[in-house]
């Protein structure tokens, strides 16, 4: 348990960030603490980091999204090699979700540019679409922990997506 800080709590924050601290809790002074309960009274604060991934398929969607799909495989080059480095399920719009399937039908591909075991129905793409995802860390095997996807960067080429960007 940490000490609490009053006001200058930006300070304290990168602060925090620096010494390799995740984040930290930010709550109004005069609330409890209520077990499993989501309110704005306690709010906990980290640090997103973001990189540009190429989209290589995308797992099939069940319930609400069984119309649409699951979650985007990525990757990124290393040299002319593509890694994966996860998949990413949130952060999109119900419109998104169905301007980027249309846009999967036209890219459809027979073969995984990588060797990935996924325990789950993929469609594989060319790749030629380029996302932007915010994530929390870099996993020791190089996947993005908690990421959410941000959006399309069409002003990107897929080969300037390279493994450097989470190293």
């Amino acid at each position: 348990m940490a000490d609490f800080v009053e006001e200058k709590g930006e300070d304290y924050y990168e602060a925090a960030l620096k010494k390799g601290i995740e984040g930290v809790m930010a709550k109004r002074k005069d609330s409890i603490y209520e077990p499993g309960v989501r309110s704005d009274s306690w709010l906990k604060i980290k640090k997103l980091r973001s990189c540009d991934c190429v989209i290589f398929g995308y797992t099939k969607g069940t319930g609400a999204r069984k119309d649409t799909f699951g979650a985007l495989v990525l990757g990124l080059y290393d040299n002319d090699e593509s890694v994966y480095v996860g998949k990413v399920g949130t952060g999109f719009s119900q419109e998104t979700l169905k301007t980027l399937l249309e846009a999967f039908k036209k890219l459809e591909a027979e073969q995984a540019p990588f060797r990935v075991e996924l325990h789950e129905e993929i469609t594989w793409l060319k790749p030629e679409l380029v996302c932007e995802v915010f994530y929390q860390i870099v996993t020791e095997d190089r996947r993005l922990r908690m990421p959410r996807f941000r959006g399309l960067r069409n002003d990107k080429s897929p080969h300037e997506c390279t493994l450097d960007q989470i190293v």
